[in-house]
């Protein structure tokens, strides 16, 4: 099957290259069309005649930019001859992409991105794709677009990187790992941290105001039947008790912390019925039993995405039609173009299981240096949360949906709430992490330029002045 290995048994090293996937077929397909390109140069000829075109492109978006030409038939005309010069990088690391991403010039952008595909293929993981490519600056082209506002242009990189194949990222043996250590409680009230034995924060009382938004979200009204999936410090189950519910579940893996939930009294608690502690992968028929729920709360700890996508697949048996999911949303934490597709993919991966997900954006600014200080893991660097909000869509209750997020109470400061379908906007608050990254980018530019004016300084002192001949 296309896209997949052509020889899983043997482990075939020859259908696989720079994390570019392909069957048997579809290999040789395309080793015949890049030979094919090459016209028989070597390596050498064919490398310099790419950066050749690399720099010819870069060349015509910097013209264009200057003089408001058309930086897309300029880009267009480069990778079309030389397609494979969409992946090449220049000085500090930077591609195309990036060069275009200082100007959004979207059309361009979707130049560069059809030519990448059109040489390497559909079969590049997200992870190696050109669209990730970090600069000399640890920038990527979306976080250059989001930080000079340019919408369009970073729309268009993250849907063309939500479109690329994901690798499978799984942390099967790291949680079972976590579920023995040994968990320490530290402080209390917003300075309260649980920690692993190596001191990693595992949840933090930073989160609280993001604790309360989720319960809201979830709860929105007394009576329902929810579930907390990851005790942690007791937040969000904190905050659903307070919202009434009828009937308050709890699944927790942790032994230390189960034991802590015994000490607090919540294993006797009315209303609440804890499941564990086991990890939730071995209390399946638990949930089942004890749903389906009006609201979800998924945020466990030592799992990546490929865990909560399993979770996913859950859903449509233990979450009600019309009811509410929303789920802890670190999944991307120091880079707003990665937050926005790690955004988009949930919501692609929930629309097939039948749930609608829209984003509300959620203002934190940036948490204070002392309370990474309690922990060795940085795990949150945005100054911008987005809440996850996804209804499980009822058959033939077309105005469901809109019901739902209509009903969504307002904030605990007071402010109404706004769902986005695209979670990430150029102008929501980023802060330092990308701030600084810039700051190298512009500090490395103002110095080319200051090299730039020393050598042509140089070069005029050099060169003789024209004198004229007698009697002209």
């Amino acid at each position: 099957m296309c896209g997949q290995l052509a020889d899983p048994q043997t482990g075939d090293s020859e259908t696989t290259y720079s994390n570019i996937f392909y069957c048997q077929g579809c290999w040789q397909d395309r080793k015949k069309a890049q030979q094919a390109a090459r016209g028989g140069a070597t390596d050498e000829a064919w490398n310099e005649g790419s950066a050749f075109v690399y720099m010819k492109a870069v060349e015509g978006i910097q013209a264009a930019a200057g003089s408001n030409g058309d930086m897309e038939t300029s880009v267009a005309a480069c990778v079309g001859s030389r397609p494979e010069s969409s992946a090449v990088r220049g000085a500090h690391g930077r591609s195309l992409l990036h060069h275009i991403a200082e100007h959004g010039d979207a059309g361009a952008i979707r130049k560069v991105l059809d030519a990448y595909q059109n040489f390497y293929g559909r079969h590049v993981e997200l992870c190696s794709t050109v669209e990730m490519y970090e600069d000399g600056f640890g920038l990527t082209a979306g976080e250059i677009a989001f930080a000079g506002n340019h919408a369009e242009a970073f729309d268009a990189l993250v849907n063309s990187a939500v479109n690329r194949p994901r690798p499978s990222n799984f942390c099967t043996d790291s949680n079972k790992a976590y579920v023995k250590q040994k968990l320490s409680y530290e402080g209390d009230g917003d300075g309260a941290v649980l920690k692993d034995e190596k001191g990693g924060g595992v949840m933090m009382g930073w989160e609280k105001p993001l604790m309360r938004r989720h319960a809201e979200v979830i709860a929105p009204t007394p009576g329902l039947s929810v579930m907390n999936v990851g005790f942690g410090l007791g937040l969000i189950d904190g905050f659903l008790q307070e919202r009434q519910p009828a009937k308050h579940t709890i699944v927790e893996a942790h032994p230390d912390v189960y034991a802590e939930m015994g000490r607090r009294g919540w294993l006797d608690k009315p209303g609440v019925n804890v499941l564990g502690p086991a990890r939730w992968q071995d209390q399946i028929e638990g949930m089942i039993a004890a749903g389906p729920f009006d609201g979800i709360f998924f945020d466990t700890y030592a799992e990546m995405y490929g865990d909560l996508q399993e979770f996913f697949k859950l859903l449509p048996q233990i979450l009600k039609p019309g009811g509410v999911l929303s789920f802890f949303n670190g999944l991307s934490d120091k880079n707003m173009y990665a937050q926005a597709i790690s955004c988009r993919c949930a919501q692609l991966d929930l629309a097939r299981l039948g749930l609608a997900c829209m984003y509300e954006p959620y203002p934190i600014g940036a948490i204070d240096e002392a309370e990474w200080r309690k922990v060795v893991n940085l795990y949150w660097s945005l100054e911008t949360y987005y809440v996850p909000v996804a209804v499980r869509i009822p058959e033939n209750e077309p105005d469901a949906i809109t019901r739902v997020f209509n009903s969504l109470p307002p904030r605990c400061d007071g402010a109404q709430p706004e769902l986005r379908a695209m979670a990430v906007r150029p102008g929501d608050a980023c802060g330092k992490v990308l701030d600084d990254k810039l700051a190298k980018a512009r500090q490395a530019a103002e110095e080319a330029r200051r090299l730039e004016v020393q050598q042509q300084m140089i070069k005029d002192a050099a060169t003789p002045p024209l004198v004229e001949a007698p009697g002209a």
